[in-house]
């Protein structure tokens, strides 16, 4: 797998590995062997605790096997996710992908300010779960979250349609939700035509 590491290595080898940075390389080249160190690390864990190092690591590799465990580890993510959410303006785009998908299961009102950065992430993927989440929210922090968006008109108007929609469906209005719908509808339609005609 990795350089000198085993199945039969010891937890702290596996992670003096990814510390040190030996496995980066593996891990950009989407080698799959970092892949099964990222799950050995995982399975020779202790406890929370001693992957804790990972986070303060600036190696992508790190930073994404931190987060990732959280993501996937629900018995003990929860102990973490304090951490994990000072990881939310992360250079790396799979880092800030794990941190919001792990908001599903460990929402707290807490991370309001980080979903609102997962709502302008430049990654599609993490604002597209960052806006499903929006959705789901309790009712109060979604009325924080939309007093604080109103507050920064570029991102109030990108994600109007969502926040309307949103409203709607949590007042159960259908007759709002029909007409955002078809304004959203004829909006890409206009912008289909203006595609077409260049």
């Amino acid at each position: 797998m990795g350089r000198n590491i085993t199945n039969d290595s010891s937890f702290d080898e596996l992670l003096e590995s990814f510390l040190s940075g030996d496995i980066e390389e593996l891990f950009h080249d989407k080698d799959k062997s970092s892949v099964q160190l990222g799950n050995l690390l995982w399975d020779k864990m202790p406890s929370v605790n001693h992957i804790k190092p990972l986070f303060y690591s600036q190696f992508e590799s790190c930073q994404y096997w931190g987060t990732y465990i959280v993501n996937e580890g629900n018995d003990y993510g929860r102990e973490l996710m304090d951490l994990a959410i000072c990881l939310a303006g992360s250079h790396f785009a799979t880092v800030r992908y794990n941190i919001c998908s792990a908001l599903w299961a460990f929402w707290n009102n807490r991370y309001i300010e980080a979903l609102i950065l997962f709502l302008n992430d430049r990654d599609e993927q993490t604002r597209m779960v960052a806006l499903s989440l929006l959705g789901q929210i309790p009712d109060k922090d979604f009325e924080s979250i939309v007093y604080k968006l109103k507050k920064d008109e570029y991102t109030a108007c990108k994600l109007r349609h969502s926040i309307e929609y949103f409203s709607a469906l949590r007042a159960n209005n259908v007759e709002s939700l029909k007409g955002i719908i078809r304004h959203t509808n004829d909006e890409v339609l206009k912008k289909v035509e203006l595609l077409r005609d260049s």
